[in-house]
């Protein structure tokens, strides 16, 4: 299965033209000392083009908190478009203060996140897709990442 869903990224990253796919899974982390979950994400897919080193073991266990804003709308409205990484940190420095960070520390210059949702339409994690250079998707291309996202969903729950 994991060689199904490694392909359907690369496949996904050469269509879009993109520097990195990952996908993210959210998982529960432990409990709280007052027993609510710590929930957690991890990259568990990635494919990068040859100039673009790998970030998947950067990014285990990290606490979803880390990024209120940008899991806020994730679970709202079940994306996160990020045409213009310094634009619009430089708009609304408040918004994405850890992601900005991150991204800007990996050179990347766009970034898109789809919800992947499971057969009962529970968001357990999502795709994201980075660009090294400006670049824009258009509404065509953003909804070919959306469809991969349902695609992922649907291995996912496979396995």
């Amino acid at each position: 299965m994991s060689d199904k869903i490694h392909d359907l990224l690369t496949e996904c990253r050469v269509k879009l033209n993109a520097n990195r796919v990952v996908v993210v899974r959210f998982h529960n982390g432990g409990n709280y000392t007052n027993s609510n979950p710590m929930l957690k994400f991890s990259i568990v897919y990635e494919s990068t083009d040859s100039s673009t080193k790998e970030i998947m073991n950067l990014f285990q266990n990290v606490f979803v908190s880390k990024y209120p804003k940008a899991s806020k709308l994730l679970f709202d409205q079940g994306y996160l478009k990020i045409d213009d990484v310094k634009k619009m940190f430089k708009e609304k420095p408040e918004y994405i203060p850890n992601l900005y960070s991150d991204l800007l520390y990996h050179n990347v210059k766009a970034y898109y996140e789809v919800a992947i949702k499971d057969v009962s339409n529970y968001i357990v994690g999502f795709i994201a897709i980075a660009y090294h250079y400006q670049y824009q998707l258009s509404e065509g291309e953003f909804q070919r990442l959306e469809e991969h996202a349902t695609k992922l969903g649907n291995l996912i729950d496979k396995e």
